[in-house]
């Protein structure tokens, strides 16, 4: 049995490891006292999180869990995760693939990071999405011919004008941290 930090080392290797300690060290770990107080209160709770396949299970209660579980997301989810959590710092191993088996543990260990008041690596992640934006709005107007799903119509120019006695509704998805890098659209 490993733990998620030797599972690493095993995977991609010693430049990776060092790299995501070092990440943790410079720019997650908190570093101000409210935000220690709500890591320490997480660690006191001491859970159980799960673990992958072959990973040794142990109570959430010391810092390195926490690194712990910033491994999971790396050996889990790497398409998602792997350039956040190494801040670019090591080169893309290229081909990397979600366990879809464990993804699950993946999901875990992002909440549980963020239930500790560690926010780094979502707000990274949100960024790392809105850079694939295109700055557009998927638009579905009121009156298309059938079969029409919508277009998208770029935020900056605003949506087509609005047709009288037409209601016109905005839906936002999931925003996990994204609420600071979305541009909506003028009417």
């Amino acid at each position: 049995m490993l733990t998620p930090k030797e599972k690493v080392l095993e995977k991609y290797g010693a430049p990776v490891v060092k790299q995501i300690e070092e990440v943790w060290t410079s720019f997650a770990k908190p570093q101000n006292d409210q935000a220690r107080i709500h890591m320490d209160y997480f660690l006191q709770r001491g859970e159980e999180s799960p673990q992958g396949e072959g990973c040794i299970k142990c109570k959430d209660d010391k810092e390195e869990n926490l690194l712990h579980m910033v491994y999971k997301l790396v050996l889990y989810a790497p398409v998602e995760w792997f350039d956040v959590v190494t801040k670019g710092g090591v080169a893309n191993p290229g081909g990397l693939t979600n366990d879809f088996k464990n993804i699950g543990v993946a999901y875990d260990a992002s909440s549980r990071l963020r239930r500790a008041g560690i926010t780094y690596y979502h707000e990274e992640l949100s960024k790392k999405s809105c850079g694939h934006d295109k700055g557009e709005v998927y638009y579905i107007g009121p009156a298309g011919p059938a079969g029409a799903t919508g277009t998208f119509v770029p935020a900056q120019d605003g949506l087509p004008q609005q047709q009288k006695d037409v209601v016109r509704v905005v839906a936002i998805g999931c925003t996990h941290l994204f609420t600071n890098h979305i541009t909506l659209p003028r009417s």
